[in-house]
């Protein structure tokens, strides 16, 4: 496929001009625009798109639509391809420091357990207490079925 011209560069052009390496991790951290402060964002096909994303496809190829590329050195401010890997989103959420620690959590903030019978696991990988769920859809009949 063709690139289009574009005033400001070729993509490559684009995309080299907005990150620094740090020599202590060799991550390549994105300088420029970023997407809710936490990934870098730039534009490319017509659409914002995530820089890590964009690089890496550029340097290694498609990435399958249904995989993340999970930064494995944990910076989402970086966009070297030698710190990015392909992965399901279960996988990338089980890597998750946060999922981490709250797959550790014994019982919900209402203080039950987490326990086969009473864990509904979502489709994004979360836990529900099914307690909790069926005290939530009993309130909400009583206000909105009356």
């Amino acid at each position: 496929m063709a690139r289009q011209l574009d005033p400001r560069g070729t993509i490559e052009e684009r995309i080299y001009s907005r990150f620094v390496v740090d020599p202590f991790t060799g991550c390549h951290n994105w300088t420029g625009a970023l997407s809710a402060g936490k990934y870098g964002s730039i534009y490319y096909e017509g659409r914002m798109q995530k820089a890590h994303r964009v690089r890496y496809q550029l340097e290694c190829g498609p990435v399958n639509p249904d995989h993340d590329l999970d930064h494995l050195c944990r910076n989402t401010r970086c966009i070297n391809p030698a710190h990015l890997e392909p992965v399901t989103r279960g996988e990338n959420l089980r890597r998750s420091p946060l999922m981490d620690r709250n797959s550790k959590k014994t019982h919900c903030s209402r203080g039950h357990e987490f326990s086969p019978e009473n864990t509904r696991i979502r489709a994004n990988g979360w836990r529900t207490c099914k307690a909790c769920m069926r005290m939530h859809m009993k309130e909400w009949r009583k206000k909105n079925v009356a």
